[in-house]
């Protein structure tokens, strides 16, 4: 099965090369938006490009920009809100009795973490590390992007770990073309 990549960003110049070096999905998230400008500059730039794109949080924008799915959290939207959208819909989770509490609702994928922590977001949540991660996989009945300070240094420890994928934000900021091209390879070459 194919790996998955998911690059987070709120800048329409990371989502287009995200897009350039074959991701698979592109989250949306911008904790402080005011306006779906940069949003909808995305969903027209990446139209048809084969890179799906999800908005964090926002489901109502989802909606009405037309975005591919929509990811939401513990405190974000109730997930049963997103049944019946036709949107893909991502769940993020960290411990098993977040999944037990959603796992009755359709969702197609979860993003699992923080892996190796995070320096995006304050969590407030351990690091769930490699074995953390293998257990959530095992618990989890859904595809899982794995996501938490992944990088092309620890990619394949969340692969063996059994993640469908990876989502990633700080590594790819800084090196978009180089990192997004050394994680591409390592995803595509991944055999178990």
């Amino acid at each position: 099965m194919k790996k998955r990549l998911m690059v987070l960003t709120h800048r329409y110049a990371t989502a287009m090369a995200a897009a350039e070096i074959g991701a698979d999905f592109v989250q949306y998230r911008d904790k402080n938006a005011s306006s779906p400008e940069v949003l909808v500059q995305i969903l027209e730039g990446l139209r048809g490009s084969g890179t799906l794109v999800f908005v964090n949080d926002r489901l109502d924008w989802a909606l009405e920009y037309r975005a591919d799915g929509v990811w939401l959290g513990r405190n974000d939207a109730p997930l049963s809100q997103s049944v019946g959208t036709g949107l893909l819909v991502g769940a993020t989770l960290h411990f098993p009795y977040e999944y037990d509490e959603v796992k009755h609702w359709p969702f197609d994928f979860a993003g699992v973490g923080p892996v190796f922590g995070t320096r995006s977001k304050d969590t407030g949540l351990p690091p769930l590390g490699v074995r953390g991660l293998k257990n959530m996989v095992k618990y989890v009945s859904r595809p899982v992007l794995a996501i938490g300070n992944i990088n092309p240094d620890n990619a394949a420890d969340a692969l063996k770990a059994g993640a469908a994928g990876v989502a990633v934000l700080s590594c790819f900021e800084n090196d978009p073309y180089g990192v997004g091209k050394t994680l591409r390879r390592i995803l595509d070459a991944f055999d178990p």
